[in-house]
């Protein structure tokens, strides 16, 4: 769960880099991408946040770059922000959307994760989003 601040990345190119981006994208492969928050499985709460977002970093090997997005993709950039700050989205959510959050959570979490394993195995890799 990406509740805490995450480490900044000092060294690029390094084959550790790249065996966590390949299993981030192994992750979200797995569990659909976009079901809602992966540290939250089985929720979706709708969360008030701007059109617009830019975010700036650097690519696996340094490069700096920056990415520019309105709309859904916007909301996608500013939810993993979130994460990189150590924020999931329930922290922006009202305390009576929260608990209602962590209900559906509760309701509908082994299937999630049932239907993540699943389509881990048919991959032929064990799921790091369960």
């Amino acid at each position: 769960m990406l509740s805490r601040p995450c480490r900044e990345v000092t060294e690029f190119g390094t084959s550790e880099l790249s065996a966590l981006i390949d299993d981030m994208f192994l992750t979200m492969y797995v569990a659909d991408g976009a079901e809602g928050c992966l540290s939250v499985p089985g929720a979706t709460m709708a969360v008030p946040r701007p059109d617009r977002a830019v975010a700036r970093g650097w690519d696996k090997d340094g490069n700096p770059l920056v990415i520019e997005g309105t709309g859904y993709f916007a909301r996608c950039l500013q939810h993993e922000i979130d994460h990189l700050d150590g924020h999931l989205y329930l922290d922006r959510l009202s305390a009576r959307d929260r608990e209602d959050a962590l209900r559906q959570m509760a309701a509908r979490r082994e299937d999630v994760f049932a239907r993540r394993e699943k389509k881990a195995a048919a991959c032929g890799a064990r799921s790091s989003a369960s």
